[in-house]
């Protein structure tokens, strides 16, 4: 899992953590 926004390596993933988290 990615840092949210902090893992430009992760940034797929990173929109869907930082969405699930504003949630």
């Amino acid at each position: 899992i990615c840092q949210y926004l902090l893992a430009q390596d992760c940034q797929d993933h990173s929109f869907s953590i930082v969405i699930e988290t504003v949630q």
